[in-house]
């Protein structure tokens, strides 16, 4: 600003060389503005510096001697970047929010002002006292030094040649925008760090609580001040796209290629709900560098690789990934496609949001608002020829519905169903209104699956608590109950409380000749689990048994995760 201003001053005559250069050496003294030396030293004045400025920039000229500013127009702008910029908010109508300047000319401190409030900004000019006396008079101190607290606190570990230490975070004196955003930065990179899949922003009356899921368990991990509670919760949204004005109605968006180290991406989903506390945010994370290249690579067994593999094959047909919510569902239908993607073939999926970005693939993001659902979405996709649909949800009848007849006539077609086993997902297409006949003639594979905690290799141990009888009552026979060893949780500085990583269970139900004629007879569950054993399933309950016997899971995590399911 000093020496464009300066050049300006000499150019127009109200100053000359040898007096900008006597002021730019005082200036260089006190470490104040050249404004403040031009003044201190009686070459002009700052009302006729502010004169100046406003009639080269063509900007009105405002005075905050005797004009009262609205505090909560003001606080729209952190107090730091207000004294960094010497700026501050004045007035603010709709969308639009004026602020006065010293420096109109500033088109950076503009582009600041206008990321962190998201608002336009039109300027006016004042002097940099005035400016400076109104930034003391309607800023509070009491928060300011929040972000340097926080940051201080919060650390990042990583690893270094098997050692653990904590890289404190940087907690200098920037701008209280620029805290925000390295705040935010490091939650997301201490979270990826630790393995998260979901961060918690969690509103409370004393401030907010920072929370990583972690192995599908929830941890905390830090408590905010109160005093950046507003500022984390609008970056975040600021960064996920979001309306930051609207705290009243929930909103989605997402953080595209988030670099969360070297070769390392992140998308992160967004989530905003309004409580009575604030907004609740929830980040779920999705680490594009451990996504499954092919099927091989998500945890089945070779006979069931082998009983997918050749499901996906057929020329039609429906398969279905199927249990609850964090099963991992998605990055089994991911691998999939990854797997049948090819120069050969045309895939296309619909999905709720678009999660990854899959080479070779035509990927529509449904658009309700503006009528296209699920259902609309994959009878316009058969107009481009697809050989293989993948539908990331099916939310309501008329989305099963197409899904189960556009199998039925001639496509591959791979989605997922909130449902708790192999078996029972066939009978829950009956339940969801299709006809027991065309569930028959379009499922060709249902593939079931849960993701455990694994237990840590460095500290578990033998569980001298679990009897045989116990393993026994649990579906193991008598004598892998014998032979078991099963383990238990520790805790170690390697893990989180004896848990290191998780473990997939699948449960694979080709739907061959037999299968289909007892559900076109309209079979119950509990009917087609008993045909399906006596085809060789594999139940998840014997899946998660095996692992317990090979100590990778606990025995109450296995029995916990398939309760649903009689094995």
């Amino acid at each position: 600003m000093a020496d464009r201003i300066g050049e300006l001053l000499v150019r127009e005559n109200l100053i000359s060389l040898a007096q900008l250069k006597r002021a730019q050496a005082d200036q260089r003294t006190t470490g104040k503005r050249l404004s403040y030396s031009l003044s201190r030293l009686g070459i002009l004045g700052e009302r006729e510096l502010a004169d100046f400025l406003s009639a080269q920039y063509g900007v009105p000229w405002m005075s905050l001697t005797d004009y009262e500013i609205d505090p909560k127009v003001a606080l729209l702008v952190p107090r730091a970047v207000a004294s960094k910029h010497t700026a501050i908010p004045v007035q603010r109508a709709g969308s639009t929010l004026v602020v006065a300047m010293a420096d109109p000319s500033n088109i950076y401190a503009i582009d600041d002002l206008k990321f962190i409030t998201n608002l336009n900004v039109e300027p006016v000019v004042s002097t940099e006292t005035a400016i400076e006396d109104a930034i003391a008079r309607y800023y509070d101190h009491s928060g300011t030094a929040a972000y340097a607290d926080v940051l201080g606190a919060l650390n990042l570990e990583r690893s270094d040649g098997g050692e653990r230490e904590r890289t404190a975070l940087p907690s200098a004196s920037l701008p209280e925008s620029d805290q925000a955003i390295r705040l935010c930065n490091r939650v997301l990179l201490l979270a990826a760090s630790r393995g998260a899949t979901h961060v918690h922003v969690e509103p409370s009356e004393r401030g907010l609580r920072i929370r990583f899921r972690v192995d599908g368990v929830l941890h905390p991990e830090s408590e905010l001040p109160i005093g950046v509670r507003s500022a984390v919760t609008t970056r975040f949204k600021l960064m996920a796209g979001l309306d930051v004005a609207e705290r009243r109605t929930p909103q989605e968006g997402q953080i595209r290629g988030f670099h969360a180290g070297k070769d390392r991406e992140l998308d992160v989903r967004v989530a905003s709900m309004p409580t009575a506390a604030g907004e609740h945010l929830v980040l779920r994370l999705f680490d594009r560098s451990t996504l499954p290249r092919d099927l091989a690579g998500i945890g089945l067994d070779s006979e069931q690789l082998r009983q997918v593999r050749a499901a996906l094959e057929l020329p039609q047909g429906l398969t279905l990934v199927v249990g609850p919510s964090g099963c991992g569902a998605t990055t089994t239908l991911y691998a999939a496609l990854a797997e049948l993607a090819g120069d050969g073939v045309s895939v296309a999926t619909v999905e709720d949001p678009v999660e990854f970005t899959l080479p070779g693939c035509t990927q529509v993001q449904v658009h309700r608002e503006g009528g296209l659902g699920v259902a609309a979405a994959v009878q316009a996709l058969l107009r481009q020829d697809p050989d293989i649909i993948m539908i990331g949800a099916l939310p309501d009848h008329e989305a099963v519905d197409a899904a189960v007849r556009v199998a039925a006539a001639g496509r591959r077609v791979l989605t997922t169903l909130p449902t708790g086993d192999a078996a029972g997902a066939l009978t829950r297409l009956v339940h969801l209104g299709v006809e027991p006949y065309l569930v028959a003639a379009s499922v060709t594979l249902v593939v079931a699956q849960r993701l455990l905690r694994r237990l840590c290799g460095e500290c578990s141990s033998d569980d001298p608590a679990i009897t045989a009888q116990r393993l026994i009552d649990a579906g193991m026979s008598p004598q892998q109950a014998r032979e078991c060893r099963p383990r238990r949780a520790r805790g170690c500085k390697a893990c989180l409380g004896g848990y290191r990583g998780r473990v997939a269970l699948f449960e694979v139900l080709p739907v061959g000749a037999a299968l289909q004629e007892r559900v076109a007879e309209g079979a119950g569950a509990a009917e087609l689990r008993a045909e399906a054993a006596a085809l060789g399933l594999r139940s998840l309950r014997q899946v998660g048994l095996a692992r317990v016997a090979e100590g990778l899971l606990a025995l109450d995590d296995v029995v916990r995760a398939t309760a649903d399911h009689l094995s």
